[in-house]
């Protein structure tokens, strides 16, 4: 059994439609397709890990060919094993998406390329006792960077069809968990995040965000969460029509749900 942990992942889920959330971590309900961007995503990630975990043990790094190789076999993985359907926007496939990935990870090393990271963390599992009631807060951080003057830079890597806005960072309730672990982990001071976003595109870019986050983050990310907690207890489960309705896993539950008169 799954011990009962806190995460941003499901602190987000409840905000954007309490719905939704019920569907997917309460009723266990499956999807009825999964988004592609969700699945590229995650075999990028692979590729930037195999990268940086060889930047960390001072190992040559991959080049080109194998970084895309190793994004192609997760891709063509999970789009095989989906229990159910990718859902593709019009004018993608498998393939077009393959070929963009190659672009993006040709933009993604020329830019790691150009500079240094003194990396001392990939892909870290982090379990924090945040108090207040709240459940264990579970979190992945892509990277830990150790900068020059000693200070620790938590990174996490994206990739996305546009530009996020300058103030993302400073905004995140993602940033302000990392903040929060870091601080129950006995940082003292401010906490720098980076996002690292690659630019889906014919001339894909990365972008790079930064922001340093103090108490005050942390004490926002650990109300909302406790916020979130004490309506999930209480089995409130709002759903929140919008625009995203459209892309939802769970539309047709939800339509069903909400046709019914209790």
């Amino acid at each position: 059994m799954t011990e009962a942990h806190t995460s941003y992942s499901q602190v987000n889920q409840y905000l954007r439609c309490g719905l939704a959330y019920q569907f997917k971590y309460r009723s266990g309900l499956e999807p009825e397709f999964l988004p592609e961007p969700l699945v590229f995503g995650s075999a990028f990630h692979l590729a930037a890990e195999e990268h940086f975990r060889a930047v960390m043990e001072d190992r040559p790094t991959p080049d080109l060919d194998e970084l895309h190789k190793t994004f192609t076999n997760s891709w063509l993985v999970q789009v095989n094993a989906s229990p159910v359907p990718i859902r593709f926007k019009e004018g993608e496939d498998v393939d077009t998406q393959s070929d963009l990935a190659r672009r993006m990870l040709g933009a993604f090393l020329e830019y790691v390329e150009s500079h240094e990271f003194n990396i001392v963390a990939v892909e870290q599992r982090f379990r924090v006792d945040l108090g207040g009631g709240l459940p264990v807060l579970v979190a992945y951080i892509d990277l830990v960077e150790k900068l020059p003057n000693g200070e620790l830079c938590i990174i996490d890597i994206k990739t996305s069809a546009r530009k996020y806005p300058e103030t993302s960072a400073f905004d995140s309730l993602q940033f302000a968990a990392y903040a929060s672990i870091a601080k129950a982990q006995g940082h003292e001071g401010v906490v720098q995040v980076k996002y690292l976003v690659v630019i889906k595109g014919k001339a894909p870019a990365v972008q790079e965000l930064l922001a340093v986050l103090d108490d005050h983050d942390v004490n926002r990310f650990t109300s909302i969460a406790q916020a979130v907690h004490v309506g999930v207890d209480r089995g409130v489960f709002v759903p929140n029509p919008s625009w995203a309705c459209g892309g939802c896993q769970w539309q047709r539950a939800c339509t069903e749900r909400l046709s019914q008169v209790v």
